[in-house]
């Protein structure tokens, strides 16, 4: 048989379909997901609810809502926190309900982590109460959240986790206090300076500095000699952010730390009250042998600061850093000009100026 016949007979036995088969049309991610929120196995309807979270489509507020009330606690949760990234206000009651009441923890740390994202006041009662949830995850979101949220009736609830066995839930409610500014939490953050739990030492200087004025809290003056270096660079900051330079000493200590968040503490003190005179030649010396480029970027800038406060200008530091980190590696230091080139004389002195 001749190949055109072949090609013919093979193109009209190709079902019709086939032929004239159209492109397929791409599917809206929106409407597949509201689909699957519809599914009746609940492993498609956590799909749905956690994607249209993902989409942020105010719209399928009405969609998500009814997932609140979902036989699986992993459907009720991936909704509220959906209803969170949407900033959903109709969906705080049911949400502050689920907090209150609903049996799976993981429902109710949903619930608070979702009634952060939205931050209506609405909210406030239900996350004081859940201070005091048994779960720990829970009373953690919550205490995050009502700090994120500025409730400042909450600081009584707040003040007394802070006698917590748990330093967890401690440091966190030292964190949220910090953020209240609530001036009647001064007492008892007092005593938490010499925790036992570093971390919680840190949050408690760091919140007594944005709720008092460090420098009539004794127990700052004495956390400036803390065994670990964290808790005096918090006390250093403390004092700095109103103007005193008593922490200048540790901020000096720890431009020579490992790690570079400590560094970088460090540089941040003295540029808010550094001594240029005193300063100046310790932050010139860690600039240039600092590797970390964000750190070596914040030391500059504070270099930049305290010049600028005696007049100095801020002159390219290319020359500077090649010649500093050289000497600081032990190479030796070439000298510019070629062989044979003179060298100009020094002009002589202003009038006056001292010899």
């Amino acid at each position: 048989m001749p190949k055109a016949a072949i090609a013919l007979f093979l193109f009209l036995s190709t079902p019709l379909a086939a032929q004239t088969a159209a492109p397929e049309v791409p599917v809206d991610p929106y409407t597949a997901a509201v689909e699957q929120t519809k599914n009746t196995d609940w492993a498609f309807r956590l799909q749905g609810a956690s994607q249209l979270g993902q989409l942020r489509r105010p719209e399928a507020e009405p969609v998500l809502l009814p997932l609140l009330d979902d036989a699986r606690p992993e459907v009720r949760a991936a909704a509220a926190n959906a209803l969170g990234l949407l900033r959903a206000n109709s969906a705080v009651p049911k949400i502050s309900e689920l907090l209150r009441k609903d049996a799976d923890a993981s429902v109710r740390g949903g619930a608070a982590a979702a009634l952060a994202y939205i931050r209506d006041p609405a909210a406030a009662d239900a996350l004081i109460a859940a201070v005091a949830d048994a779960d720990s995850n829970v009373r953690l979101t919550a205490m995050r959240a009502l700090g994120v949220m500025r409730v400042v009736k909450a600081a009584p609830a707040l003040i007394d986790v802070l006698k917590d066995a748990d330093p967890a839930a401690r440091r966190e409610a030292a964190v949220s206090l910090g953020r209240l500014q609530a001036a009647q939490s001064a007492p008892a953050l007092q005593a938490l300076v010499k925790d036992p739990d570093e971390s919680v030492r840190l949050e408690a200087i760091r919140a007594l500095g944005a709720v008092v004025d460090p420098t009539t809290v004794p127990e700052l003056f004495a956390a400036l000699h803390d065994a670990k270096l964290s808790v005096r660079l918090a006390a250093a900051q403390a004092f700095a952010s109103v103007g005193n330079s008593t922490g200048t000493a540790v901020a000096l200590e720890a431009l020579k730390a490992q790690e570079p968040a400590s560094r970088q503490q460090g540089a941040s003190v003295l540029r808010s009250v550094g001594n240029p005179k005193r300063d100046l030649p310790a932050l010139d010396a860690a600039f240039a042998a600092e590797k970390d480029p964000a750190t070596k970027s914040v030391i500059d800038f504070a270099r930049v600061q305290l010049k600028a406060k005696v007049g100095l200008k801020n002159e390219p530091a290319l020359a500077e850093v090649a010649v500093s980190t050289a000497a600081a590696a032990g190479a030796p230091i070439k000298k510019s000009g070629h062989k044979g080139a003179k060298k100009k004389k020094a002009a002589p002195p202003p009038s006056g100026a001292a010899q």
